[in-house]
């Protein structure tokens, strides 16, 4: 077993399977914050900017040999990245007093409804 096949091993325990996670509702995207959203690339380079800032050496080894830290710091980020692309469900609660139309009950707790709304709010979301 050579490096590279300890790193293909590794990668394969990081890699859960995956499952394309459901559509955000259009109004939802709408209202959200205009970000650029994540990159592994970029942050791949980030971390391995901050490790050569603080002394440690980064890109191809003195006897030729690839970087194994520089390529397993990137694969890692490519697993998290698209764990969060593919796998990643968002529960998002809005605050009351947002007219929805719904439909719910109780069973003995509080009420509890599922529906929808096309007013715009500002709530709070969980990552799953």
């Amino acid at each position: 077993m050579n490096s590279q096949d300890i790193i293909k091993e590794t990668e394969n325990l990081l890699k859960p399977p995956t499952t394309k996670s459901s559509k955000i509702p259009a109004p939802l995207i709408a209202n959200g914050k205009n970000r650029k959203g994540i990159s592994y690339i970029e942050m791949t380079s980030r971390l391995l900017g901050i490790m050569a800032d603080n002394g440690f050496k980064i890109g191809t080894n003195v006897d030729g040999t690839p970087d194994f830290f520089a390529i397993y710091t990137e694969n890692l980020f490519k697993v998290l990245v698209d764990a969060l692309k593919y796998d990643a469900a968002f529960s998002v609660s809005i605050p009351p007093g947002i007219k929805i139309t719904g439909s719910g009950g109780n069973a003995g707790g509080p009420v509890q409804i599922v529906g929808q709304s096309i007013y715009y709010a500002e709530g709070s979301a969980v990552l799953q």
